[in-house]
């Protein structure tokens, strides 16, 4: 089978400052691959050239064929990006924004097909949001906003989904709703999600695999309970921890420091 993203020896640089190194990764179809680590270590630098957003050294191949060989409308159609802060035009209704998604398949100086407008509407019913349809975004609350981000990129039909940090800005209960929302996708449709995120319960809960970077380059990759380790996030993250196990699912607890 061939790897839906293969990565090998990727390296980003600004300003001959490097902030992802060598960095060598393969990710399955299907499969949900969460980017780790502290702040400043290169998580959505890399996910951006995986997503051929920005320059790299190295070579990336998606589906079998190298990044640079795919025009800007291929690569749309391959990969729907939400960003950790997307542009969201406050005047648009939430339809007209979600059917910015099918902008990949309309032609230039055409209009949307009876196709384009059925992708949409699939859209905003799968992720609850036809009765928001024709409210303006600058109406919505912010777990109904990153609802319509994730309909927009559903409306794209692409199998490749990128997440940078896609929870950042919602309450706990968003944030499942969220992440639930973009599992179910993935198993009904065969997405393959890759995420930069910052929560780590959260990230061992959803994702098969996890990818820990520090300094731009991968110090650990495997399951959630083969990464995550107190050892692990004291010294990449210099953090106090308890983690725990439930069920094969993974916990991690910030602890306070003994004072005194």
């Amino acid at each position: 089978m061939t790897a839906m993203v293969e990565a090998t020896h990727v390296s980003v640089a600004y300003d001959r400052s490097v902030v992802v190194r060598d960095v060598s990764l393969t990710i399955e179809p299907g499969e949900w691959v969460a980017l780790i680590g502290p702040n400043g270590a290169g998580k959505t630098t890399l996910l951006r050239a995986l997503a051929g957003l920005i320059a790299c050294s190295g070579a990336v191949f998606m589906d079998g064929r190298p990044l640079e060989s795919l025009s800007r409308r291929e690569l749309a159609r391959r990969v729907a990006l939400v960003p950790q802060s997307p542009s969201t035009p406050p005047e648009l209704t939430v339809s007209e924004y979600v059917l910015l998604g099918r902008t990949p398949y309309i032609a230039y100086f055409a209009s949307e097909s009876a196709a384009d407008s059925a992708a949409a509407a699939e859209a905003l019913e799968r992720l609850g949001l036809v009765e928001f349809a024709e409210r303006r975004l600058h109406t919505l609350s912010g777990g109904e906003l990153q609802r319509a981000v994730l309909a927009r990129a559903l409306a794209q039909h692409a199998p490749l989904l990128f997440l940078d940090e896609p929870t950042s800005a919602l309450d706990l209960g968003r944030q499942q709703q969220v992440l639930e929302q973009v599992d179910t996708l993935r198993r009904e449709d065969g997405l393959t999600v890759i995420a930069a995120m910052h929560d780590l319960s959260l990230a061992s809960q959803f994702a098969d695999r996890l990818i820990l970077l520090d300094r731009g380059e991968v110090v650990a990759q495997g399951k959630p309970q083969d990464v995550i380790s107190e050892s692990r996030i004291s010294a990449f993250y210099g953090a106090n921890v308890r983690i725990l196990h439930d069920n094969g699912e993974v916990f991690v607890l910030p602890r306070r420091r003994e004072t005194g």
